[in-house]
């Protein structure tokens, strides 16, 4: 039998060489957000069908306010949501606790608030979405340029889930949060940087 000693170190503990080292290790600790970025682009393509699969070519080659009213008519209610709402029940629970909350959503006030999955990457590929209903005047050169159509829209808003999925993801893989994480989850290491 032998009996062995190390010196176990907090992060901050770390020579700065050490620190690099536990850094470079734990690179991938953070980048957890690809589920959400599959799980969104899923929904999306489940509610919006790709250009070149499933869409008319009557649809492809309508104007700027044709494709509007279209996307009303056929993706308004996946895209909003009634807005939430609850009540308290008005029957007494027998046990005299307190009520019971009715989980409602409104049909008359609607709101763009994660519709597809519930996570924020729905924002980001909805963006452009929300920006062409919602005629916005920044865009009427934009449309005209690039000559607007349903897959200019859809390709519009599968890029901004991508920019903002990189963006996020190389964020989380910074020196700085990774770094930030490997404190506030209290790791400990060996003198050489190795998590103990």
């Amino acid at each position: 039998m032998r009996t062995v000693e190390v010196k176990i170190y907090k992060f901050e503990e770390l020579s700065e060489e050490a620190k690099e080292r536990a850094i470079n290790a734990h690179r991938d600790i953070n980048d957890n957000c690809y589920n959400e970025y599959e799980a969104t682009l899923k929904a999306f393509e489940k509610v919006f069908p790709h250009p070149d699969k499933g869409v008319d070519e009557d649809v492809l080659s309508m104007s700027v306010n044709r494709l509007r009213t279209w996307v009303i008519n056929n993706f308004w209610d996946e895209i909003h949501k009634g807005k939430y709402y609850s009540l308290w029940s008005k029957e007494q629970p027998k046990d005299n606790t307190y009520g019971v909350l009715k989980a409602r959503y409104s049909r008359i006030i609607w709101e763009r608030s994660c519709p597809l999955t519930g996570m924020v990457f729905d924002m980001d590929v909805l963006e452009h979405v929300y920006k062409f209903l919602d005629n916005d005047p920044n865009l009427k050169d934009y449309y005209s340029e690039v000559n607007y159509d349903y897959s200019v829209l859809y390709y519009d808003c599968i890029q901004s889930l991508e920019s903002t999925y990189d963006k996020h993801s190389e964020h989380q893989r910074s020196d700085v949060m990774v770094a930030d994480t490997l404190v506030a989850n209290e790791y400990e290491f060996t003198e050489s940087g190795e998590l103990f």
